[in-house]
């Protein structure tokens, strides 16, 4: 968190006007409770563009952290009237009719979000939650399940990480062989990503080796059929 303030002042001290870098520290200041540092900030940002969805969203979320029912639940409306596929804006309107005690329509909600972003965290732990407190106990059990796999998951992204970022920096740099052990080692450790095979692909054409090319890329579009990239390639 330190690190990322100091990253969104120093891109404000170069461009002192950049609604970017106030945005940023406003979701930062959000995240680590400094809500009314948020508040402050996203007031900036909402002067110089009244119209900016983002930092109408993200004081939606303010608004629910507080306790602001009403006025997170209007701003979540506004910004999925614009942005019908926006999973935050679904996720903070489903927050706002969690608290005033609308469960079902939460509910529906946060189903939303899971069908634009299915591993949302947030939304999956909600969904457990709204559904034992509708006393729906078979529908809390597939949430759970779904919650905890989406949590493993994030645990083996933490786990390949090193591994992601070094094969990218190999791959900008055109040192194939190197970049093709990284993406081999995440491959090794969560061999259902589809963007793991994607880049797989992309490294084998850069060598020179269309088969393992086509397999590599088959098996990404296996995972998920309408990878663009992976089409493209």
């Amino acid at each position: 968190w330190k690190k990322a303030e100091e990253s969104f002042r120093a891109a404000l001290g170069i461009e002192p006007e950049s609604i970017g870098a106030r945005l940023g520290l406003a979701a930062l200041f959000i995240d680590t409770g400094r809500y009314q540092e948020a508040q402050a900030m996203l007031g900036e940002v909402r002067r110089r563009d009244p119209a900016n969805l983002f930092a109408l969203l993200k004081a939606a979320l303010l608004d629910a952290r507080l306790g602001r029912t009403a006025e997170a639940e209007a701003g979540a409306r506004e910004v999925i009237a614009g942005q019908p596929s926006n999973a935050e804006a679904h996720y903070v309107l489903g927050l706002a009719l969690e608290r005033r005690g609308a469960l079902e329509e939460a509910a529906g909600e946060m189903r939303r979000v899971r069908e634009i972003t299915p591993a949302h965290p947030g939304a999956l732990s909600h969904l457990v939650t709204l559904q034992t407190r509708l006393g729906h106990a078979a529908a809390a059990a597939r949430w759970r399940k779904a919650q905890q796999a989406a949590l493993s998951r994030l645990h083996v992204e933490e786990r390949v990480r090193g591994h992601r970022i070094r094969a990218v920096e190999a791959f900008n740099r055109k040192d194939y062989r190197t970049a093709l052990d990284e993406f081999r080692a995440i491959a090794r450790e969560d061999p259902d990503d589809p963007q793991v095979h994607l880049h797989l692909g992309s490294t084998f054409i850069a060598l020179g080796n269309p088969d393992e090319a086509k397999r590599a890329l088959d098996r990404c579009l296996a995972l998920d059929p309408r990878n663009e990239r992976a089409l493209a390639e």
